[in-house]
């Protein structure tokens, strides 16, 4: 029965990277779930309208990191690629490898420590700026206090977070994705127990406040404080990466892609907001989110292999490395189509009443017709994050110019929508700018660059 078991979970792909990796999916799909019936129960729709705008503001947290996560994982599993850890987590091998990623270690520490100041600083007043100038005095929702809390947990969680993407990059994908299930679990908990005891606004700032505890914890308290503290000692002056010669040509391409990326993920809820009002809002920001938890889901069968793409690359292994992308992207294609379609079924069901028990929470979503081009949208920006994962695997980013064209109309596009079709017209023409614009031109930057790189022609 067990070789039957790992027989079934060898062919759809799965190991324990991805096996804790989509338990902690699963734990926030599901969560995300309960925290969306209980929004329906204990918040007003006004309300949900600010939480979720709220989430959307406090995303301007890529301004800060700018990238660097993405960049800093990549740039250490190619150094780790010749060295190892002993099995009592002693770093081995080269040592210019070896001090090249204690230079990588201080350096994101110290990169992560301004971004958290900054961001509390400037988004705060931001947040402050905006929702003044958009709130409607007569709804009486009191969002000040919640809102300073949202903004200190998500600069101090900003700040621990660094340690991630580093030990991702030294391969520790594993240990990572295991402890994250653990933070989801911990964190949600503490979101149920906050909507249920009627804390409004205030829950979404200490569901941020438990990540951080939690994540500070581990960090002070597992088994890689050794490694880390190893690492640390390790540094050379003499023997350092250069950021302005070798990161930054590489992180500025990835900045400015994420940062299109808020434009084109984000920005659409406070520009709802502010020209449509709160209460939907609050529909386009739930309904967003309960795509965004099986894409994630999904996304797990891609994300997990990136440090070992960069090992592959690194070695020029890239038969394997084709072989291991593309059938993790056959995976993850089918995972995320019978998601969304089963979400967009159930929801219909739900909103013409088929079950007589959730109307409510029903009416909180967007009408399932807009519903049905939004998880399309999301259908076709799985493949668009597979193939760019592939390509970034490269320490490249030959993305750029379509994420900024991308974010530019997609701003433009869902400014006027609102203004001039509503909610139907901003679902629609994100979905066209997204097959058009991303999936097309992403898909035939893949081939060439591939190609290219590769500089053998190589079939999937």
């Amino acid at each position: 029965m067990k070789r039957v078991l790992r027989n079934l979970l060898h062919k759809f792909g799965i190991d324990w990277s991805i096996a804790f990796s989509v338990s902690n999916r699963v734990v926030q799909a599901v969560g995300s779930l309960l925290v969306m019936y209980l929004i329906s129960k204990y918040l007003t729709k006004e309300e949900q309208g600010y939480y979720y705008t709220f989430s959307s503001i406090a995303a301007l947290q890529v301004f800060f990191e700018l990238g660097l996560s993405m960049v800093i994982t990549q740039f250490v599993a190619h150094e780790f690629a010749f060295t190892s850890l002993t099995p009592s987590s002693e770093i081995i091998g080269e040592t210019t490898n070896i001090a090249r990623i204690a230079s990588l270690f201080r350096f994101i520490l110290k990169w992560y420590a301004w971004g958290a100041v900054l961001l509390f600083g400037l988004v705060t007043l931001g947040g402050f700026v905006f929702f003044n100038a958009f709130s409607d005095l007569s709804l009486n929702v009191s969002w000040q206090i919640p809102w300073i809390l949202l903004m200190l947990a998500t600069s101090l969680n900003l700040f621990v977070s660094s340690y991630i993407p580093f030990l991702e990059g030294l391969n520790k994908v594993k240990e990572v994705a295991k402890f994250r299930t653990l933070q989801s679990v911990i964190s949600y908990t503490v979101l149920f127990m906050s909507i249920g005891f009627d804390l409004g606004l205030m829950s979404l700032g200490l569901f941020a406040l438990s990540n951080f505890i939690t994540l500070f914890f581990w960090i002070c308290t597992n088994q890689f404080r050794r490694l880390l503290s190893k690492i640390w000692d390790s540094f050379d002056r003499f023997i350092q990466i250069s950021w302005k010669k070798e990161i930054f040509p590489f992180q500025w391409r990835i900045a400015l892609s994420w940062l299109s990326g808020y434009f084109i993920f984000q920005i659409v809820n406070p520009i709802v907001f502010a020209l449509q009002g709160s209460v939907i809002a609050g529909q386009m920001g739930i309904t967003i989110t309960a795509f965004n938890g099986i894409s994630v889901i999904a996304m797990a069968w891609v994300s997990t292999k990136v440090p070992t793409f960069s090992v592959l690359i690194a070695r020029k292994n890239y038969k394997e490395l084709d072989l291991l992308f593309f059938k993790a992207m056959k995976q993850s294609f089918l995972l995320i189509t019978i998601g969304v379609v089963s979400f967009v079924t159930i929801l219909g069901l739900i909103q013409y009443d088929y079950f007589h028990l959730f109307s409510e929470l029903g009416g909180r979503f967007l009408p399932v017709k807009w519903v049905i081009f939004a998880g399309l949208t999301t259908i076709t920006n799985q493949l668009i994050f597979s193939m760019a994962s592939y390509l970034r695997a490269h320490k490249m980013e030959p993305l750029l110019l379509n994420s900024v064209i991308g974010a530019i109309i997609t701003f433009i596009l869902t400014y006027f929508s609102a203004i001039w079709f509503g909610i139907g017209g901003i679902i629609i023409s994100n979905f066209i700018s997204t097959f058009l614009i991303g999936l097309t031109w992403v898909t035939y930057i893949f081939y060439t660059k591939r190609k290219l790189w590769h500089s053998v022609k190589v079939s999937p």
